[in-house]
């Protein structure tokens, strides 16, 4: 439903307009009726509106002023004036303000349908566009954990060196550095007494605690971004990168500080010993990018004893999944929530955070364990819901979509077409021909 107001100042336009047509059945919720323009710029300076309906001429505020504000204050808001013939020279004016149709009085209902069926059908068209730029953002930002950590990789082996390309890479990654001017730093930390602590403490499995780790470096602080390069079980490399200029010595400074704290935390959050050091400093990443070799030698080393490159596995920031018994539950439990709550407007990040996981790892892990994908798995629920609800016959389209998750019906019939193969209109008929012939 789009919501809706009426702005003229003769009342039996207005009592015509509320009561004879109704709106609901085009798709849209009448909020307020007006009788002169004051009243209504008023209203919509606290209420959020997507059409005005509103008559020319009226006594202190005209609807050209009306359609001035709404353009000049509401984007996205679609106007409609109506006029008597003599004032058709206004059109031109309500153009430039961008009204979206000119009705001339007296307006035929037929007319009146036809032109707010299709406002509805242009909301519709942006709804669904926003929609989907907002999952393609979502599916870009859920992936750069993944990029960043690949890119930190490429950077400390030696990979990626050139100014150009490392710009490049650090643009894509949305990292806000100077590569020639910011300084950046090597910290190592070392986990005391791992493994005892995995077997004897924690209940998680290895890939639950690298996690739990991860959380503590995720928070920027004082302009500086920490980021995990390579995790071998206790032994930890992290890149920190100063997000603005700064001196080294400043720099050192905050990182000693920033370690202190986290070391701290994780003592007091989780009960685990860890020591912190940094381990070298850097006037800029292009020079970490040139000079910086542990990890390059331990690629070289496992290079040379035949095993598989440190860039390929000990490196790689898709840690391999451990089949522990936790991990099963945590995506089980991920599922139950899912089949109790698809209806809402979850999101990957949601279940993941419900999971105390980072998305990126939380989709791997989901897949690994069920064997499809998470979108996939929710629509599967979204759908067959929905397939239920058509073939029960008591509930228009666009209230089945709103039960499975969708505020949007042109969108869920378009997952639906791409999901059975037909509209779920079609789906409708077919399921009554079915029945009839059965």
């Amino acid at each position: 439903m789009y919501d809706l107001i009426i702005i003229d100042d003769e009342e039996i336009v207005r009592r015509g307009f509320a009561e004879i047509i109704n709106w609901n059945e085009i798709g849209f919720n009448l909020l307020a009726a007006f009788e002169d323009g004051k009243e209504a710029i008023a209203f919509l300076r606290k209420t959020s509106v997507d059409v005005i309906l509103t008559d020319v001429k009226m006594v202190e505020v005209s609807g050209l002023e009306v359609a001035k504000y709404v353009h000049e204050n509401m984007p996205g808001a679609k106007t409609v004036i109506i006029s008597g013939y003599k004032e058709f020279e206004y059109a031109k004016k309500a153009i430039e303000f961008g009204v979206e149709y000119f009705l001339l009085k007296p307006t035929k209902f037929n007319e009146l349908f036809h032109v707010f069926s299709e406002i509805r059908r242009k909301l519709d068209d942006i709804a669904l566009h926003e929609q989907e730029k907002r999952k393609d953002r979502e599916k870009y930002l859920e992936m750069i954990p993944l990029l960043r950590e690949q890119f930190f990789h490429d950077l400390m082996t030696g990979e990626l060196t050139e100014p150009d390309r490392l710009q490049k890479r650090a643009v894509l990654i949305d990292l806000p550095v100077d590569i020639h001017e910011n300084p950046c730093g090597v910290v190592n930390m070392d986990i005391i007494d791992y493994d005892q602590y995995v077997l004897e403490k924690w209940g998680y499995g290895r890939s639950g605690l690298n996690n739990a780790l991860m959380n503590f470096f995720r928070e920027e602080r004082d302009k500086i971004a920490y980021f995990p390069v390579y995790r071998n079980s206790s032994e930890w490399i992290i890149a920190a990168i100063s997000l603005s200029p700064m001196d080294m010595a400043q720099q050192e400074v905050l990182i000693a500080r920033h370690l202190r704290n986290i070391r701290n935390d994780v003592r007091s959050i989780l009960g685990l010993d860890i020591q912190l050091r940094i381990d070298k400093n850097y006037g800029s990443m292009i020079e970490l990018a040139k000079n910086y070799d542990v990890l390059k030698d331990k690629r070289q080393k496992a290079n040379l004893n035949g095993g598989a490159p440190v860039s390929a596995e000990r490196c790689k920031p898709d840690i391999p999944y451990e089949k522990d018994a936790s991990m099963l539950k945590v995506i089980e439990d991920a599922q139950k929530y899912m089949q109790m709550n698809f209806h809402l407007d979850i999101t990957l990040e949601d279940v993941a955070n419900r999971a105390f996981l980072n998305p990126v790892y939380f989709s791997r892990i989901f897949k690994q364990i069920t064997g499809e994908n998470f979108i996939d798995f929710l629509t599967d629920l979204r759908m067959n819901r929905a397939m239920q609800l058509i073939g029960e016959g008591r509930h228009q389209i666009q209230e089945i979509g709103l039960r499975v998750g969708y505020n949007n019906s042109k969108y869920f019939s378009r997952v639906f077409k791409k999901y059975t193969g037909c509209t779920p209109r079609e789906f409708s008929r077919r399921r009554r021909r079915a029945e009839g012939d059965a």
